[in-house]
């Protein structure tokens, strides 16, 4: 008997593809057997992932009405909406699975390199499962936050303190694919070279094509302000209905001939360096995105924790970096932080720089 507890990665997704879902439950013997064969994985065809955008809003304080917040600003002189699009891939359900996997097995070799450095687990916060102390449950975002007020708070009691927030500027866009290999090699080294499932799954996130979830709608709309239309319902109730499956195309014959007839166009590298037009980034979405992120600023995270230790505080949520320091020491930190990022081949949206300072009142 399979304890699936043994097996995390091993995930239903309940989202539409080029493939059909697949009954995890049902098969996961074979899955098991087929996503932990270097062989299998080493040999398998990745399919295109399928590209949609979703919109978050951000809302402000409203600094003339107490209690309210607002979701637009001021730019170039024109009221637009406070919005970030962000764009999202996702693979097939075979092809997240095997992502899936790989992200649970560099997880694994991850943590015990941060265990490594004393300290530097609790400096990166974003993507990992930190326990509270005598509870069941994980950490989430506002434990973190909660941590650095309680760190501010407690230094600003005995002379005033400086908090620097700093973000990445298009991080997951804009990760260098040898520094990624080369980070990723040094997890699971093998004669100065990737092993071939590894490769294969590397090539298949920073080498990734895709297709438009638009392309897939019965029409497109004429406009952003027009409601999109929806998908081909009567070709989908055929392949649940007939096929008993639930996908987009009724085989990979059906999805090649959708590409051969150009309803289906197929994209590749959505992310080049604007000067030398290189190949860059890995796309949001997929199971070993997250993973894949916090392994690319190992290095810089030791550096940060190595400035900040003794006088400071270091945390860093995915592409958030927060540096707590004493005022005296702010504009070397904005320095550090800034050179030793472009080390990564990344750099900082410096416009999103933010400053505050702390003291406590003694009246």
């Amino acid at each position: 008997m399979i304890n699936l507890e043994e097996y995390p990665w091993l995930k239903s997704k309940g989202y539409l593809h080029i493939t059909p879902k697949i009954n995890v439950l049902k098969r996961r013997g074979e899955l098991i057997g087929k996503i932990t064969s270097p062989d299998f994985v080493a040999g398998y065809s990745f399919y295109p992932l399928i590209h949609s955008v979703i919109v978050e809003r951000r809302y402000r304080k409203d600094p003339q009405r107490e209690n309210k917040r607002y979701h637009t600003k001021e730019k170039r002189g024109k009221v637009v909406a406070n919005a970030k699009e962000r764009p999202l891939h996702y693979a097939t359900h075979m092809d997240a699975l095997i992502f899936g996997y790989y992200a649970h097995i560099i997880s694994e070799r991850y943590e015990k390199e941060l265990d490594n450095h004393l300290g530097l687990t609790e400096c990166i916060t974003a993507y990992r499962k930190l326990p509270i102390p005598g509870e069941k449950r994980n950490k989430g975002t506002i434990h973190f936050a909660h941590e650095v007020f309680q760190y501010v708070k407690e230094r600003a009691s005995a002379r005033p303190v400086v908090v620097l927030k700093f973000d990445i500027e298009s991080f997951f866009n804009r990760m260098d694919h040898n520094l990624l290999k080369t980070k990723w090699m040094a997890l699971f080294p093998d004669n100065g070279r990737l092993p071939p499932a590894h490769f294969n799954v590397f090539q298949a996130t920073t080498k990734f094509s895709y297709i438009l979830k638009g392309d897939l709608r019965i029409s497109q709309p004429a406009s952003k302000y027009t409601k999109r239309s929806g998908f081909d319902e009567r070709k989908l109730a055929r392949i649940r209905n007939e096929l008993g499956q639930q996908a987009f195309f009724e085989s990979p014959a059906d999805f090649r001939q959708s590409i051969k007839s150009k309803k289906i166009r197929v994209y590749k590298y959505p992310f080049r360096d604007k000067k030398t037009k290189r190949i860059h980034g890995i796309p949001q979405g997929l199971p070993i995105s997250s993973v894949l992120a916090n392994l690319y600023l190992m290095d810089f995270d030791i550096k940060m924790l190595e400035l900040t230790k003794e006088h400071g505080l270091y945390r860093r949520y995915s592409d958030d970096i927060i540096i707590v320091c004493e005022p005296e020491q702010m504009n070397d930190f904005r320095q550090l932080v800034q050179q030793t990022i472009e080390e990564s081949n990344v750099s900082l949206s410096n416009d999103k720089t933010e400053v505050f300072q702390f003291k406590m009142s003694h009246d």
